[in-house]
């Protein structure tokens, strides 16, 4: 397993939802540690809440086809599944 580099974690939390297309697909990245994996998901459900927001203030329409349930649901699957990688 080839282990991700400081530069490309940050790259990808400045943005998940750029470098994933589903959140499922954070999940099964096996170069992210179990750790990295809640980060970044807790960041993109952080993301949506904020495109939600925006959109009912009329100041941006939402960014893609990802919705907030869908992050949440794979934010819960890795934090119930403890005994994921590292």
């Amino acid at each position: 397993m080839k282990q991700m580099n400081d530069k490309e974690f940050e790259r990808i939390l400045a943005d998940p939802s750029a470098s994933f297309k589903m959140p499922d697909e954070v999940l099964h990245d096996d170069r992210l540690s179990r750790r990295q994996k809640i980060a970044v998901l807790k960041l993109w459900a952080f993301d949506e809440r904020e495109l939600e927001v925006a959109e009912g203030e009329n100041m941006r329409g939402h960014s893609g086809p990802i919705i907030l349930d869908e992050v949440m649901l794979a934010l819960r699957k890795i934090e119930d599944n403890k005994t994921s990688h590292n």
